[in-house]
């Protein structure tokens, strides 16, 4: 039986350690230096999400591994019926899968369908305009809500698929802007400050957490403990509680949103270093597994293949499928896998 208790403290200490502390850093000046760079060449987006996703292959230290793999092709796209109508637009261009581990066994597991954005190009400078980003209305219903769909080309081509959003963080946008910078921010959030318009603002990201200063960072945070707690063996319920109490005494409670919070959802993180510090502590995307139970489980499967593609299937036990790749045409591409592994063994 693994012990939560334990793996959980365990994580409760890596958010504060020097070590991991840098490593989070690294990861966020890597991806920052991509960012400035394409901004000042005047890449194109896709060039910018290619660069973005081969940039963190190499940024592995205790307790996290990371690994990547763009695959070039077609992009994803997929239809859905929306009123007798067949709308088709892009699932994402880039995936985010995050996964807890204890002794080579998995604790919790999550994933994100993120759709990158560049800044629309303004003849104001920085200081005079806030960025704005256009978005998709198709794309954006979809992001938000994952309506039953089927893939016209790409990942999914030819599947049919419906994916479960209890979190409502399955579907989210990374926002490119000069010189260096990205706000990650979740679909149900984009669509709430859109309001039925076309056009959405810097400003409009800051107001909220300017409104939320309470929260003592640039993040916007829900809690998944109940979820967890449907999932978890009596036993194990009772160890978590203990353990939530001496947290409580110790150090305050660490899933309130707080910067340092952990295995919370995340839907807004205002920089790159608040978005790396949200995905590195597991807040970022659907979760899929929980307590040696799957609790999404279209959505594991994709996860799961995804980690096999990028080589971290090594790391820790992953359910045997024969067929779980045959399901997905990853050759055909068009979109970025990026795995992240945190590791919590004593």
């Amino acid at each position: 039986m693994i012990p939560y208790g334990v793996a959980f403290f365990n994580l409760h200490k890596h958010a504060r350690s020097p070590r991991f502390v840098s490593n989070q850093h690294d990861i966020a000046n890597c991806m920052r230096s991509v960012i400035r760079d394409g901004f000042a060449n005047g890449s194109r987006e896709e060039v910018i999400v290619e660069k973005l996703v081969n940039s963190v292959k190499k940024i592995n230290s205790f307790p996290i591994q990371l690994s990547s793999e763009f695959i070039h092709g077609h992009r994803s796209m997929v239809k859905y019926d929306f009123g007798g109508l067949e709308p088709q637009c892009e699932l994402g261009d880039m995936f985010i899968i995050s996964v807890l581990t204890y002794n080579r066994k998995r604790i919790f597991q999550r994933i994100s369908f993120i759709q990158n954005k560049m800044a629309l190009k303004s003849r104001l400078t920085t200081k005079e305009c806030s960025p704005k980003w256009k978005i998709d209305h198709t794309q954006l219903y979809l992001l938000k809500h994952f309506p039953p769909m089927e893939g016209t080309s790409g990942l999914f081509k030819n599947c049919k698929i419906v994916l479960a959003n209890t979190s409502r963080c399955l579907g989210s946008y990374g926002l490119l802007h000069a010189p260096d910078q990205m706000v990650f921010a979740s679909a149900p959030l984009v669509s709430d400050l859109l309001f039925g318009n076309k056009i959405i603002t810097s400003k409009q990201f800051s107001d909220i957490t300017a409104r939320m200063n309470m929260y003592c960072c640039s993040s916007v945070h829900e809690s998944t403990w109940p979820l967890f707690f449907s999932h978890i063996h009596p036993m194990d319920f009772m160890e978590l509680t203990h353990m939530i109490h001496n947290f409580w005494r110790s150090h305050g409670y660490p899933w309130y949103p707080m910067p340092n919070s952990f295995v919370m959802n995340n839907h807004l993180s205002c920089d790159i270093l608040d978005f790396v510090k949200n995905w590195t502590l597991l807040n970022i995307g659907e979760p899929t597994y929980f307590g040696e139970t799957v609790v999404n489980p279209e959505l594991d499967t994709i996860g799961n293949a995804m980690l096999r593609r990028v080589g971290m299937s090594d790391l820790f036990e992953l359910p045997h499928d024969d067929n779980m790749n045959n399901n997905y045409n990853f050759e055909n591409g068009g979109f970025g896998i990026i795995a992240m592994v945190h590791d919590v063994t004593e």
